[in-house]
């Protein structure tokens, strides 16, 4: 097993030595990794942490961008990490589907990315569940090609209302090293 400082080194390099771009018409894909955080407001407050999840974002135009995502609550590391932060384990397997749409203000080339977004959830526990979501992040591209991505929500409807927040890494698939503006994002990454 990988130790924490060995971890963290490496993906520090992993970061540093990037040199594609960040989402945007000449970058369409984005795959994100993280973990998600839920308060359930109808089943008496209950929370859960699901990781990992893992989503994939097309741009499509204009700053719109359209995604879809997995969560799964109950796993060995998910438990491990509540109890080790004081909280009890998950308890329970509820899978989580999110697809969405968002807009990015037309900030998509640059290092600091906010946005709004809209869709809808499926929550598979006990029974199925929809719900309707809506809300906002950041993602900030540490390099051209990796960023970090927070991001909350609320899904409202049904028993599985709840408030979402998200925290991962975001990666772009992409070998065009060019943007609209010429050469990389507006905030300075420049792959020539």
């Amino acid at each position: 097993m990988m130790k924490l400082p060995r971890f963290l080194l490496l993906f520090f390099l992993l970061i540093c030595f990037q040199n594609a771009k960040a989402q945007s018409p000449n970058s369409k894909w984005v795959a994100e990794v993280g973990a998600s955080g839920f308060l359930f407001l109808k089943k008496s407050d209950r929370g859960f942490l699901q990781l990992p999840r893992i989503g994939f974002v097309r741009y499509a135009s204009k700053g719109f961008s359209v995604g879809a995502g997995l969560s799964f609550s109950s796993n060995p590391i998910a438990d491990k990490i509540l109890v080790a932060i004081g909280i009890a384990e998950n308890g329970t397997n509820l899978l989580n589907f999110d697809a969405i749409a968002r807009y990015d203000f037309k900030y998509s080339d640059n290092k600091w990315v906010p946005f709004a977004l809209g869709g809808f959830g499926l929550y598979f526990e006990d029974e199925t569940s929809a719900t309707v979501n809506f809300g906002g992040g950041l993602t900030y591209w540490s390099s051209p090609k990796i960023g970090i991505q927070v991001k909350s929500s609320y899904n409202l409807g049904g028993p599985c209302a709840n408030l979402e927040s998200y925290v991962g890494i975001v990666y772009s698939i992409s070998n065009d090293r060019r943007s609209r503006s010429g050469c990389g994002l507006k905030s300075g990454f420049c792959s020539d």
